[in-house]
Order: structure tokens, then sequence, then C-alpha cells
């Protein structure tokens, strides 16, 4: 049933564990609670365990009174869901009718007048069951009517054996007795009562009976919605595939779903009282601990991926908990709900070293097609080497050197070794395949080595490389700098594609870097090239794509999933200068300046 027609139940509802724990208490529980000093997840007194294991024991309906702080006296009833492993109690006030009871003892004179005026059913009935006073009108008699008839008369036959029993039991032990039973409601229709069979003695001999029924048709009402929608949500909790559990402050299980419980081998009922320690190995115990602690600190949801022993098998799951606060904004426990994710980072793996072996062969295709210049670059140290270690060879050969002049050479062969070292290394960090590590870098160096790679590429080709950068300090940018570099030159060589196939013109690719409103670093590589097709835009970045005879077709796709993985987005445009224009963000990380 709705939570809030629980809620304002003006009678105690309680349920409890088989462990004698407050699994829940609506509103009017509280004082009961209070009474007890205990709260919603603590065990009750060691003296009201004994019913509530008496009830689960014997799977039938019992009842006890009990004192309230409050002064009000309960009468209340444990319903056993066996099953479960719980009871529900049901708590009805009965300290108006106590007092009816202790006036009708001490006198009828005195208690006639209040009993007239009472909200409850109030009979005085013989020991064969003829009405001898009733204080109120049960339709279609009125009490002068109903006086002298049988009580049976207004119970349904399948309930009459229950009230036989009862004034049997009074009459033979003189003692007051609790039942429940149907009987005829004041506006004709069958309502149940919750009734009190008390004895009126006489020389120690029981003469009469004092019958008190209160009505409780809505309460039963109550509580028969109540376990339909315990049953609904318990199916509903029950058939999901995640896993689901409630503590209270103290990060002690209120409950779970099966699910849950049957990765430890217990069922969900069991869970209650334990927590992590409990279940899990310590290490794992201790940092759901704190996660704990800080959301009940912070009052806020959060998410996790972490760690998880299932049956002795460690797993991957994606948590999410949040606080449970009560009505006045207390956190008072937290949900959480949680699913395997194991699968899935293993799919991530295995997309991420695929992915890397892409980029590798996109490094490699990369290469090849700037083996021209970099061919050209290499071959000016090779040759300066070549004529600087002749010349000395020559002059040591005449035997008329000057060990100043061949020390000079020697100097400028180590020179331009180092130099021709310099583009080997470039090269082979860019066909190295290692893992993307992310590094504060400035983007302006980044780009100059960038550059200074394809130079001679560039000189070959006929092709200007124009360089546009702030005069004003810009912020480090933290990225994987051998990615970025990838980015630039798949970037570059497309540009350079596209301007070699024109034959007149002007022949420049401008490199352009600003901050752009969304606290980015934005880098431009536009060409004067003849530009992108209208239809093309959308698709230039699918793999495999190309509109080169010899090209594989993944640099722009890897290209951009470079640049995603690094927080920032690739877009094509087209240049209103002609030609083509790529524009990438990076996010910008710090406050370093250069």
């Amino acid at each position: 049933m709705p939570a809030k027609l629980l809620e304002e139940n003006p009678n105690p509802i309680l349920r409890i564990s088989k462990d004698c724990a407050i699994l829940y208490a609506n509103r009017a529980g509280y004082p009961v609670l209070e009474t007890w000093r205990i709260q919603a997840g603590q065990s009750l007194p060691e003296d009201c365990c004994k019913p509530v294991k008496e009830a689960l024991n014997s799977g039938k309906v019992s009842t006890f009174e009990f004192n309230c702080d409050n002064g009000r006296l309960f009468m209340v009833t444990l319903a056993p869901v066996v099953e479960k492993g719980y009871v529900n109690a049901y708590g009805v006030d009965i300290t108006e009718r106590k007092k009816v009871e202790k006036a009708s003892r001490e006198s009828e004179q005195k208690w006639s007048s209040p009993a007239e005026n009472a909200p409850d059913v109030i009979l005085t009935i013989d020991p064969d069951g003829t009405i001898l006073f009733l204080n109120r009108t049960v339709p279609p008699f009125t009490p002068e009517k109903a006086v002298g008839t049988s009580v049976y008369e207004y119970v349904p036959p399948d309930y009459q054996q229950t009230l036989r029993d009862a004034f049997e039991q009074v009459v033979r032990t003189g003692e007051t007795c609790s039942y429940e039973v149907a009987g005829c409601g004041p506006d004709g229709r069958t309502s149940w009562y919750q009734s009190r069979l008390g004895p009126i003695k006489k020389d120690g001999r029981v003469v009469a009976m004092t019958l008190i029924a209160t009505d409780v048709t809505e309460y039963r009402q109550t509580v028969d919605a109540l376990r339909k929608s315990e049953n609904k949500y318990r199916t509903l909790l029950e058939n999901l595939p995640q896993k689901i559990f409630l503590k209270d402050r103290s990060s002690v299980y209120v409950s779970c779903n099966e699910n849950f419980a049957k990765d430890f081998n217990i069922k969900a009922e069991e869970i209650t009282g334990k927590n992590d320690y409990d279940i899990i190995p310590r290490e794992l115990a201790e940092k759901y601990r704190a996660d704990d602690k800080r959301i009940i600190e912070s009052g806020e949801t959060k998410d996790f991926e972490e760690r998880y022993i299932q049956q002795g098998q460690e797993m991957i799951i994606h948590t999410v908990k949040t606080p449970v606060k009560d009505e006045q904004g207390n956190v008072v426990g937290i949900l959480g709900i949680f699913w395997d994710i194991t699968g899935q980072k293993r799919i991530e793996q295995c997309e991420d070293e695929h992915r890397a072996e892409l980029a590798r062969a996109s490094r490699l295709s990369l290469v090849g097609e700037l083996a021209s210049g970099l061919a050209h670059e290499l071959n000016q140290p090779l040759c300066a080497i070549a004529s600087y270690a002749q010349g000395s060879l020559r002059m040591m050969e005449s035997g008329a050197w000057d060990s100043n002049e061949l020390l000079d050479a020697m100097r400028d062969v180590a020179a331009q070794a180092e130099r021709a070292g310099q583009i080997i290394h470039r090269m082979a960090k860019l066909v190295h395949q290692k893992e993307p590590h992310k590094s504060s870098v400035n983007i302006k160096d980044l780009i100059q080595e960038t550059v200074s790679f394809v130079d001679s590429e560039a000189k070959l080709r006929g092709i200007t490389i124009e360089r546009v950068e702030p005069s004003e300090e810009m912020p480090f940018v933290t990225v994987d700098s051998m990615g970025i570099e990838q980015v630039l030159l798949n970037l570059l060589q497309n540009a350079f594609e596209a301007i070699s196939d024109m034959h007149d013109g002007k022949r420049q690719v401008t490199i352009r870097v600003s901050r752009d409103t969304n606290d980015a670093i934005e880098v431009t590589v536009s060409d004067t090239g003849k530009g992108l097709p209208m239809e093309n835009i959308d698709i230039v970045f699918q793999p495999f794509f190309t509109t080169k005879s010899k090209g594989l077709g993944i640099g722009l796709s890897i290209s951009r999933s470079i640049v995603e993985a690094n927080g920032g987005h690739l877009v094509a445009e087209l240049n209103p200068a002609g030609g083509a224009l790529f524009r990438f963000t990076l996010p910008l990380k710090g406050n370093v300046h250069v």
C-alpha cells in the first residue's frame, strides 16, 4: 500500500526481524520505540523478544498489551510472516477501553454513562451468550431490542465457534481473553472487531461477561494492503538483476534482495544485523565503510567502480549509493544498488588494445607517407658527415695537416651526427608502440616539435607552414603528447596532400592556437587546397573512409578518438578563405602558464 497511508495511520505499525531488530516503524510507532529506548535497526528489550520468537515458532497470530511512556496502553497483535522470517506488529490504542473496563469493575452506575459514549461496542453477556446490555445500536436493532437476544445473531456462522470458545475459556478460567471476530458493523455490513472478553464474578463464580469490541476493519484493510504492497515491491526487487541493500547510519545491514544475499550463500533476512566485515575481506570492508561515511557526511549520492568478491571470485562492479533521509532531512541510512561490469571492462580493454593497434598502424602509414621528406632531411646531415670525413682523411694523408682544423672538422661531424640521431629518434618515437601517458605540456612546444618533423616534407612540396599564436601567456594542457603529435601530423599530412593536387594558387598551411570561451585550448589546421565536399563533412571521421588512392582511411578516425580520449573534440569545417579546416579543443588543467 502507499507509504503515505502507512505513515498517516494513527496506530503503531512495526516490522520486527527474527533477531528482534526493528526493520520498520511508522510515525505512530515512534513513541513505542522511545519507550523501548531504541531506534530502527536496533533490537527490542530482552523481555519483549519472547512473544516475537513464540509467534515465529508457532506461526500463529498472538496479542499482548504494552504501556508506553506517554501513558497510552496498546494491544499489540503479532502477525508472523514465517517464510520471510519477520513479524508484523500492529498496535491498537486500548487506553480508553481499559479505563472503561476499570470503571465497569468499580461500579455499574459509574461506567454506564461513559459506556454509552465510548467509541467501542460494549456489551454485557451472560455465559450462554444472551445480551444483557449494549451501548450502541447494532443495525437493524436498537440497544433495547438487542437486550435479551443472542450475541450469535450478529456473528457470521463461520466465526460463531470462535466466540463460543472464548466464552468457555472465560467461564472456565475466570480470566480475560482476546480474540478477533467478524460481526455486523454500524452500517449493516460485516466488519472485523478486536475483542476483549472479561469476567463479571459473584461469590467467585463467573455470572456474566463484559465484551468490548473495537472495529478494526480499516486496520485489517491497511494490513492487507501492506502485505500486498510488500509482495508487489518484493517481487519487483527479487526480479531485478542488480544487487540491492539497505544499511543504517552505522553501516549495519537492514535488508537486501535475494540476488545480493546469494553471493554470500545466505537468505535475504539473514543479512539483518551484519556488517561488511562479516561477509567480505577486511580490505574491501574498510573501503566500503569509508565510502558509507562520506555519503552520510555529505548527504549526496555517489557512484563508484570498485572491486567486489562474489562467491570467492573477484569482479568489477558499478555501485550507486544514496543517503536515506527522515522527514527532518537527517541521514538515517544508505540505499545501495550495484551491478557487474567485469565483462564490459574486458570489452573496453580489448577495444583500447585494438584502438592502440590501429593508432600504431596509422603512425606507420604516416611515416611511409612522410618518407621522402624524412629521407631528404636525414640525407643532409649524412652528406655533411661524409664531406667532413673525406676532407679530414685527405688532410691527414697529405701529411700537412693542422690539428685545430682537424678538430673543427670532427666537431662538425659530431654535430651533424647528433642532428641525424635526433631525426631518427623522432621517427622511432612516432612508430614505437607504448601505453598512452598524460603529462602537462606546452602546446606551443608540441606544435614546434611536430612542425620540425614535417618541415622537410613541406619544403619538397613547396608548401609554407604558418603558425599563428597569441602573444599572451597560455596555460599548459594535460594530454598524451605522443597522441596529440600524431593528430597534428595526420592533419598536416592531409593538408599537404590536398595542396599537392593544386597546380596554381597559394600553397600554405596555417596552424592557429587560441583559448576559447569554454576554458579550453583550441587548435585549427587550415589549408589552401581544394577543400572538402559538403557531403563529406560528416563522414570524413568514419573508419576506412578515404579519398586517397593509397590511404588506409583510419587517420582521421584515430585522430578523433585520440582527441576525445584527452577530453576534447575534433571537427571538420569548410574554410571560408578556401580549402579545408580542422579544429580540435583540449581542456585546460592546472594554472601553469607559458
